[in-house]
C-alpha cells in the first residue's frame, strides 16, 4: 500500500509535510510499515537532505534521524557513516565521469556546529550549515 494512502487511511490529515509525517508516525505505531523499503522511505522522508550536482551526475546527501550521513550517487547509496564521538563525520566516493577521469567526492559534517563541507578533488563546492 502506498505510504500516502496508508497515512490517509490511518487518519492523517495530509495537507502538508508535517501532517504526512504525523500520519507516518501513526503507521509505525500501528505496525503498518513492515517492509524494509517502506522503512527506508520513511527514514529518508524524515531526514535532512541536500542535493548537488557535479558535471552530469546527481548526488544526494542525507542526515538521518539517527545522526548518520549517507551519500547517494544517482539514487544509489555509495557510503554511510553512523554518528560517532569523533568529528567530522566523513564519507567519500570515487567517480569515473569520463574514460579514466576520476573525481574524488568528499563530504565532512560536524554535528556539533552543523557545518558541512563538500569537495571534489580537493576543491570546495559546498560550504554551509546543515
Amino acid at each position: 500500500m502506498p505510504i500516502l494512502v496508508a497515512a490517509t487511511k490511518a487518519g492523517a490529515k495530509v495537507n502538508n509535510k508535517s501532517d504526512l509525517f504525523g500520519g507516518l508516525s501513526k503507521l509505525i505505531l500501528m505496525g503498518l510499515l513492515q517492509s524494509e523499503k517502506q522503512k527506508l522511505l520513511l527514514e529518508r522522508a524524515l531526514s535532512k537532505h541536500l542535493e548537488f550536482s557535479h558535471r552530469h551526475k546527481t548526488f544526494d546527501l542525507y542526515l538521518t534521524d539517527d545522526g548518520a550521513i549517507e551519500l547517494y550517487l544517482d539514487n544509489c547509496l555509495r557510503k554511510r557513516r553512523g554518528k560517532g564521538e569523533l568529528e567530522p563525520q566523513y564519507v567519500w566516493t570515487n567517480v569515473e565521469l569520463e574514460w579514466e577521469e576520476h573525481h574524488y567526492i568528499e563530504v565532512k559534517y560536524w554535528a556539533s556546529s552543523g557545518a558541512l563541507k563538500i569537495t571534489v578533488n580537493g576543491d570546495s563546492i559546498v560550504d554551509t550549515t546543515f
